[in-house]
């Protein structure tokens, strides 16, 4: 299991932060997924994203205890690494080693084709060369699945997180640039995801409604941060038409509307559509994929600030040329507009992993990941303003299960910035070292901090 860090903004702007703790390949995929279901969830219904339907051959039941009729899912992982720019800034260079500690559990409730689960779990992170960095993280989710009959079938997701952003760190933030604060920027994340599915698993037609509550408030540094307070709330119709045994045609509109608490910050509240047309397939057990595309709108409620419009489109497919290997592929192309002010970037970024069992033991990840931002300025008669980010990453993770409850993990990961604006390159290495106590559970539980190292 694989704690990171998004690469840049790298985090979709669908709703939803139920994102899995999973080895970094995976979650490269799913940090474009608003909801993530557990296996048996992804069994039963076909109308789940591809990506999202694990393979038995690669992923394991974890180690659990039954209490009565729940079960408990216990979870620890103690981690060693040494990152060589810890800020992320090369003027601020330093380096230190990292302990970082996740703990937690979830307790669930298995009802046939029902599921009920609670889940906590904490990050307490300790930096060598930085104590003013250490911090503890504390995360609490609810999510059930239920299957109220052969036609409807819906997923919840209520979760509080209590958080903050590893000084330095802009990037996966919506931010142009962040000041170096004299402590790290906290906050209390409040989130609710509901995503209901009418129609029977073989019926040509279904129909799909999501749903979600967004929540950020920070507890600190508030005089640069109170810009940051925002709420967002999101509804996606969509429709689904099956033209194949395994393939459907979809349609789908995003609407994101996205509020500020304090003044003056109003002015750049704004409505984000997004169009989607596309076809979800699932040829074999060993080919699956999403592909969907389409027209994008952003409207400010400002008259200052201009609307702005373009494609938008992305693409995940899954290939498992053996039963123990898969191939990652993605790609995407969307408009993100920035936070508490009237600049938006153009990202495109593309990704491929591969992951691989060498035995029932033994296996290994390489990923590798490159993302392009270009920003402008929207302010109606407002200067020009061009620049442009170059992300890349790279690695690899190597993973051994010693026992059913017992994994050790190796992995090295490689990140740089390239910004027009050159205060902001940076480039960093990450080693890391770690042991987990049943491994499993760690692919399973949903806790989405907010930031990794």
């Amino acid at each position: 299991m694989r704690f990171h860090l998004p690469p840049l903004a790298w985090i979709s702007s669908v709703s939803g932060m139920a994102i899995r703790l999973r080895r970094f390949s995976v979650s490269l995929v799913l940090a474009w997924m608003g909801l993530a279901p557990s296996a048996s969830e992804a069994d039963t219904d076909p109308l789940l994203l591809p990506e999202l339907r694990n393979k038995t051959e690669i992923k394991r039941k974890p180690v659990t205890f039954d209490i009565g009729a729940f079960k408990f899912s216990p979870l620890l992982e103690v981690s060693e690494a040494y990152n060589d720019n810890i800020f992320a800034n090369n003027l601020l260079r330093k380096g230190s080693f990292v302990t970082q500690i996740h703990a937690g559990g979830e307790l669930s409730l298995q009802r046939r084709l029902n599921r009920y689960s609670l889940t906590y779990a904490l990050q307490s992170t300790q930096f060598q060369s930085s104590p003013t960095d250490d911090y503890v993280d504390n995360y609490v989710g609810f999510n059930s699945f239920t299957v109220f009959d052969s036609r409807k079938r819906l997923e919840f997701n209520l979760n509080y997180l209590d958080s903050h952003y590893f000084r330095g760190y802009f990037f996966d933030r919506g931010l142009l640039s962040v000041p170096m604060k004299p402590q790290p920027d906290t906050y209390n994340r409040y989130e609710a995801v509901a995503n209901f599915r009418y129609g029977g698993e073989n019926a040509r037609g279904n129909l799909e409604l999501k749903t979600s509550y967004d929540d950020y408030t920070f507890t600190d540094n508030f005089f640069s941060t109170d810009y940051q307070d925002r709420t967002a709330y999101n509804i996606t119709p969509g429709f689904y038409v099956k033209v194949a045994p395994k393939t459907r045609l979809l349609a789908q509109v995003e609407n994101t509307l996205n509020t500020y608490k304090n003044e003056p910050w109003y002015k750049y509240e704004y409505l984000k559509e997004r169009y989607l047309a596309g076809v979800n397939f699932d040829y074999t057990d060993y080919l699956r994929g999403l592909v969907r595309g389409g027209y994008l709108q952003q409207s400010f409620f400002s008259k200052d600030i201009k609307s702005l419009t373009g494609f938008t489109w992305d693409v995940n497919v899954l290939w498992f040329p053996v039963s123990y290997s898969r191939l990652e592929v993605g790609a995407s192309r969307d408009i993100r507009p920035l936070i508490g002010n009237a600049f938006a970037g153009v990202s495109e970024r593309y990704h491929i992993g591969w992951l691989h069992d060498w035995s029932p033991r033994l296996n290994t990840k390489l990923f590798a990941g490159t993302e392009n931002v270009t920003y402008q300025n929207l302010i109606v008669g407002g200067s020009p303003f061009s620049r442009v980010d170059n992300y890349d990453i790279y690695g690899v993770d190597i993973n051994y299960s010693a026992r059913k409850w017992l994994g050790f993990s190796l992995s090295y990961t490689r990140r740089d910035l390239t910004s027009t604006t050159n205060v902001l390159n940076f480039n960093q290495d990450v080693l890391m070292f770690y042991v987990t106590l049943n491994p499993r559970i760690a692919d399973d539980i949903k806790a989405p901090w907010s930031t990794w190292y």
